[in-house]
């Protein structure tokens, strides 16, 4: 149940930003850079292969498809796909995270924007 004194954020924060990351660790920001690029690439392969792809820590992302139903397995084929989506996951910690800094009065938790999200299967 959420409050209605909650407000939400609809600040973005955009992939150049994420290149900060750099400060927090030992690679500079050619190699964040180059690491977030690497798993935009990535990620279509697998997504595609029908893997979830377990992302440490941060979370899990899986594919996910809807359809028409059918009542025979050989009335089903690629046209039977109505939607397709990219689904995230949150880890424990991260989630735990999010609901402490999303359930207060004022929200100040800023949506990250990853365009790796966007990218049709």
């Amino acid at each position: 149940m959420v409050s209605k004194n909650v407000t939400v954020n609809t600040t973005c924060v955009f992939f150049n930003n994420l290149l900060t990351i750099s400060d927090v660790c030992t690679l500079n920001v050619t190699d964040v850079e180059a690491f977030l690029t690497s798993l935009v690439r990535k990620l279509p392969m697998y997504l595609k292969k029908g893997f979830k792809i377990q992302l440490g820590n941060f979370g899990r992302v899986k594919p996910s498809l809807s359809s028409k139903g059918f009542t025979k397995a050989e009335d089903v084929d690629a046209s039977s796909i109505t939607s397709k989506r990219i689904l995230f996951t949150p880890s424990t910690e991260l989630e735990g995270l999010f609901l402490l800094k999303c359930f207060q009065k004022k929200n100040t938790y800023p949506l990250i924007f990853f365009d790796f999200l966007l990218f049709g299967i």
